[in-house]
């Protein structure tokens, strides 16, 4: 078999795998499709804080290993973190109106669909600029260049809470979709973004354990 099963990719393959499920769950649309989408990208967010950790405990990993880990881990997040999100806005807007042909609706595909790409982009640039950078310069990055598009994993589930307020399903869809241009729009503004340190792993660590204990109590209370 071509390609590696080891230990140090298991987290990035069950993360890719979720992410699958999640845009499958709003595809063929069951009871509460999207809330299990987004506990999907959740998860994937949790994953992909320690893949790179898992992969590094492997003293003997060849250079190519270590490629292939890098350009599966891209691939992975533009499944998880990309199309995913994307997915859950255009199935927010096909529960909240049922018109394809509208122009709010053409809209919301035109805005993921650019939310793709984007993600998409700031993928491909980060890992070109690693590579450079690579050449010259061993130590430890400190900045992003742009948004990474990892952080969807954090904010999207944030804006998803709106949906157990009072706010009509058009209005949330509305809010979810405009939370979605922003973020798609700063992974390709020229920004620096802070790596995120051992204080800001466990920060979002306990993020994602207080949203999901929010999430449960909020939509079965």
């Amino acid at each position: 078999m071509v390609g590696y099963w080891n230990y140090t990719v298991w987290l990035t393959y069950i993360s890719t795998l979720l992410a699958v499920l999640g845009v499958s769950f709003c595809l063929i649309n069951p009871a509460h499709a999207e809330d299990y989408a987004v506990l999907c990208l959740l998860v994937c967010g949790g994953l992909d804080m320690f893949d790179g950790k898992v992969a590094r405990t492997k003293k003997d990993r060849t250079e190519f290993e270590k490629d292939n880990g890098i350009q599966i881990d891209s691939l992975s997040d533009l499944l998880a973190f990309g199309i995913l999100p994307a997915t859950i806005a255009i199935r927010l807007f096909l529960n909240a109106e049922a018109n394809t042909k509208s122009f709010s609706f053409i809209l919301v595909i035109a805005v993921a669909l650019f939310y793709v790409l984007f993600g998409l982009v700031r993928l491909g640039y980060f890992n070109a600029l690693e590579h450079e950078r690579s050449k010259t310069d061993d130590s430890v990055l400190k900045y992003y260049t742009g948004m990474p598009i990892t952080m969807a994993a954090f904010f999207m589930p944030i804006a998803y809470l709106f949906k157990f307020t009072n706010m009509s399903n058009m209005a949330f869809a509305w809010l979810y979709f405009a939370s979605l241009a922003v973020l798609g729009l700063l992974f390709v503004l020229r920004i620096k973004v802070p790596k995120a340190g051992k204080k800001m792993i466990i920060a979002f660590s306990i993020f994602g354990f207080v949203f999901l204990i929010s999430f449960l109590l909020l939509k079965f209370m």
